[in-house]
């Protein structure tokens, strides 16, 4: 019969990473909020991150493709990896793989015209593309090939 030793911060860090790759401090956190005290959390995040099993890098490059799969461009991307607990100096590289594709962001345009083209339309497509991170060069380009006519 197998015996079940007590959980340790260790052990539940190395479980959480089982199932899927984190950030240091979205580890840090889930343990802190699992009760484990701040101290022992920290020493767990050291001793996992000193053995391999995180690897921001890794973890950023594939945050920043899963994002530009779902239409986001550079400043979302950026502002979501931040949200994950990953730092600038390990953001940046990984955006560097993050290409701009034009069609789909004018297919992303047109999901938000929804069919129309009137001045309101556009205000509300183009305030929906900003908010996904794009710059207002780029919703230019977009909504103009989307066939509307942009002035802002």
């Amino acid at each position: 019969m197998k015996t079940s030793e007590p959980r340790t911060a260790y052990t539940t860090a190395v479980r959480q990473l089982a199932m899927r790759a984190m950030s240091k401090a979205e580890l840090y956190e889930k343990l802190v909020r699992q009760g484990y005290p701040a101290e022992e959390a920290d020493d767990a995040v050291a001793a996992v991150t000193e053995r391999g099993y995180i690897d921001e890098d890794a973890y950023a490059r594939s945050l920043v493709k899963r994002y530009a799969k779902r239409g986001y461009g550079h400043r979302a991307v950026f502002a979501r990896l931040r949200a994950h607990g990953l730092d600038a100096k390990v953001i940046e590289p990984a955006l560097e793989e993050l290409e701009y594709d034009e069609d789909m962001l004018v297919k992303l345009a047109l999901k938000h015209l929804k069919g129309e083209t009137g001045a309101e339309a556009v205000r509300r497509a183009g305030a929906a593309l900003y908010r996904r991170g794009y710059t207002p060069e780029q919703i230019k380009t977009a909504l103009r090939n989307a066939g509307t006519e942009t002035d802002e």
